[in-house]
């Protein structure tokens, strides 16, 4: 029966300690919480149970992850009138995370850049975008 509600409470926002949370609700600390949302969802009779849940959710609502990716793709390179950077990122992101195509770790080793190579117009250029987006004026 526990484990019942927290499948449901899971599906709803994929959060394990609110989830957790939720279905049990005398549960004392963030860390109990998050403890047993783990060993929870490390059951795999509730990995498939929430799956169960979120086939069924998305066979109600006609959602696939055709339509999905087929969203975010749109999204991502939407450019007009009210259009997001930030929009395009995120749902980037969210393409190749899905894609596999971000790897954990730490980020690739870069050569340095040769300052004496570029302009000193450009650098003083560079300089005064890095000052506008800080909100730092220009130097005395």
């Amino acid at each position: 029966m526990r484990h019942e509600t927290f499948c449901l409470e899971y599906a709803i926002d994929l959060n394990g300690s609110a989830a957790y949370r939720r279905a049990f609700p005398k549960v004392r600390t963030d860390d109990a919480a998050r403890t047993g949302a783990a060993k929870l969802l490390a059951k795999v009779s509730v990995r498939e149970r929430v799956a169960e849940l979120q086939l069924t959710r998305a066979e109600h609502t006609g959602t696939t992850q055709e339509w999905v990716l087929e969203r975010l793709k749109r999204e991502a390179e939407f450019e007009g009138k009210g259009a997001s950077h930030a929009a395009r990122v995120s749902a980037l992101a969210l393409v190749m995370k899905y894609l596999g195509m971000f790897k954990q770790g730490p980020a690739p080793a870069r050569a340095p850049i040769d300052l004496s190579k570029i302009p000193d117009d450009l650098k003083r250029a560079l300089l005064a975008g890095l000052r506008a987006v800080r909100g730092v004026g220009p130097p005395d």
